[in-house]
């Protein structure tokens, strides 16, 4: 039988709190430990041992981590000022608008791809729910946004991971931060994508290898990089962590994430060229092969 909960028990409970922001389990707060670990047991995620802090009180807490919020590139919304959530709900809401009206819907239905469109949002959420993490909102995942942006364009790039951080959202049970997330690791890496094929496509000869390493290889790298330093200013920005602790314990960590997702998003572009290039809005078999 559990013992009933303590002063120490609750301080334990408030500083696994602060560790593991937990949205869903507000109810927690204030009962004590076990009513902690009680709510976080009913989880299906991965799970670590957290020593007791204080002798006698508990030998060890088996503590679900929840991957969306706390391993992955999921920023939590308290860790924010509530004016920086609603700056960023201001500006998703324009943002989406725009994706929506500039979106090629006719084009979508007329080639049959809303199941492609469909299949390829699922696989960026199953792909974003992979990720190890340091502290809340410090992590890396691997992002596949080149890839979306390279198969169906801007606009569509924004929606459909837009979706996806929807999705994660819902997942993790919080949806105050969506909008932030959004734009942070879905329209900001899908615009410099979008942004580095154009440069290709308008100054650099059609040649199917400067497609791969430079819209989908380095194009990959240079989002990922871009999403990753925003995230470090806007937390940074709002004391959250200091820079000496960035620099410290997670930059030196960027370049291990940012070749491995040049690396998937090249090999996933080469594999679609040889096999589906009309799955590639951004690729013309004509423009390319004839040459």
């Amino acid at each position: 039988p559990r013992p009933s909960p303590t002063r120490g028990e609750g301080v334990i409970a408030k500083q696994l709190l602060s560790v593991f922001p937990l949205p869903l389990w507000e109810g927690a707060r204030g009962r004590g430990l076990n009513a902690y670990v009680a709510a976080v047991s009913n989880r299906r995620n991965s799970a670590l041992f957290i020593p007791a802090l204080k002798d006698g009180a508990f030998r060890a807490i088996l503590v679900t981590r929840l991957v969306p919020l706390a391993a992955s590139m999921n920023i939590p919304s308290h860790l924010l000022p509530s004016d920086w959530l609603f700056f960023a709900d201001v500006v998703g809401a324009v943002v989406l608008w725009q994706a929506i009206r500039y979106a090629p819907w006719r084009q979508l239905r007329a080639a049959g791809l809303q199941q492609l469109f469909s299949g390829s949002v699922v696989a960026l959420l199953l792909l974003w729910s992979l990720g190890a993490g340091l502290k809340p909102g410090l992590g890396f995942h691997f992002l596949g946004v080149t890839v979306f942006t390279l198969m169906f364009g801007w606009s569509m790039g924004v929606l459909g991971v837009g979706l996806a951080t929807l999705g994660l959202a819902l997942k993790g049970g919080g949806l105050e931060a969506v909008a932030l997330n959004a734009l942070l690791f879905g329209a900001l890496p899908v615009s410099v994508s979008y942004l580095v094929y154009q440069w290709v496509d308008r100054h650099l000869p059609h040649h199917i290898f400067i497609y791969i390493y430079l819209c989908a290889f380095l194009g990959a790298m240079l989002a990922a990089g871009c999403a990753v330093l925003a995230m470090v200013g806007l937390l940074v920005a709002n004391n959250v962590y200091s820079f000496d602790e960035m620099v410290q314990s997670y930059l030196p960590f960027l370049p291990l994430f940012l070749f491995p997702e040049g690396v998937l998003n090249g090999m996933l572009i080469t594999v679609f060229i040889g096999i589906r290039p009309h799955w590639l809005k951004t690729f013309d078999d004509e423009s390319y092969f004839n040459r």
